[in-house]
C-alpha cells in the first residue's frame, strides 16, 4: 500500500529530526545518537535507514534486480535523509552487527 501524503510528510519531518539529532552529538564528539555508547536507537536508526537505502553492496549483496526495490523513491524523504544519517547507519552496521547480511 503506498504511502499517503500524510505519512511521507510525517515520516521526512522525523528525518530532519534526527539529521538535526545526530549533528548535535558528533558535534560533542559522540559516536552514537544518545550519549557516549551504543543504544537500542542505533540499532533501530540503521535497520530503518535500510528501507530508505540499501546498504552498499559490498555490506548488503544482493541482485542488482531487487536493490531497486528496496530504495525508497519519495523525494520528500529521500531530502530529508542525510548523508550524516546513512554514514550512521553505515558506522552502527559495520561496527556492532554483522556484516555482510546473508539472506
Amino acid at each position: 500500500m503506498p504511502c499517503s501524503h500524510v505519512s511521507t510528510r510525517h515520516s521526512a519531518d522525523n528525518s530532519s529530526l534526527s539529521s538535526t539529532a545526530i549533528a548535535r552529538p558528533k558535534a560533542n564528539g559522540s559516536k552514537f545518537l544518545i550519549g557516549d555508547r551504543l543504544s537500542a536507537l542505533d540499532i533501530y536508526w540503521a535497520a530503518f535507514a535500510a528501507l530508505v537505502q540499501p546498504l552498499p553492496p559490498e555490506l548488503c549483496p544482493m541482485a542488482t534486480a531487487f536493490r531497486d526495490h528496496y530504495a525508497e523513491r519519495d523525494p520528500g524523504v529521500l531530502a530529508a535523509t542525510s548523508l550524516l544519517l546513512l554514514e550512521h547507519r553505515d558506522f552502527i552496521y559495520r561496527e556492532y552487527l554483522e556484516l555482510p547480511i546473508v539472506f
